[in-house]
This record gives C-alpha cells, structure tokens and sequence, in this order.
C-alpha cells in the first residue's frame, strides 16, 4: 500500500470525528448565546473535552467552533484532493503498463 492510500485511509477516518466535534462546538456556542441567569457553561460532554475550563466566554466559544470549521472543510478538501490525485496517478499507471 502506497504512502498516499495510507493518508488518504487516515484522513477519511480523522474526518468523521473532526464533524462530530464540530457540531458539539457549535451546539455548545449556540447554547451560550442564550440568556442564563447562572452564565455560561460547556453543554455538552464532546465540547468539555476540547474547551479548557480557564475563560470561558461567548467569544472563545465562538473561536473555538470557527477553527474547528475550518478544520473540516481544509480536512474535507485534501481528502478530495487526495482521492482524486490518487484516481489519476492509478489512471496513468495502468494506461503506460497496459
């Protein structure tokens, strides 16, 4: 197995989490927008696990729910980048031995 299918392999298992735990930030973000008379807090036990316990705001929230977006959609592209590349260099391999 090429060093590429073992990325690509890596990178379409990595993803789901990567979905999963964006949308636990922002369940969590949208919660804290709601008005409470005891504050804010972490809604959810996936978003305690990636927001540390020191200044919690709406603010680091929300940053923390924008990151991990972008972290999906760079993870998303290079997963489809990759698979096509893949789908080419395979392409071309079996034309020139064929």
């Amino acid at each position: 197995m090429r060093k590429v299918d073992r990325f690509i392999l890596l990178l379409l298992a990595v993803t789901p989490l990567l979905i999963v735990a964006n949308i636990a930030l922002a369940q969590n973000y949208s919660a804290s927008l709601v008005e409470n008379s005891e504050g804010i807090g972490i809604s959810n036990s996936i978003a305690s696990l990636l927001i540390r316990e020191d200044g919690w705001s709406v603010e680091s929230f929300k940053q923390a729910y924008h990151l991990s977006a972008i972290l999906v959609i760079l993870t998303s592209l290079l997963n489809l980048v990759l698979i096509i590349y893949r789908l080419i260099t395979s392409n071309t391999r079996k034309a020139t031995l064929g």
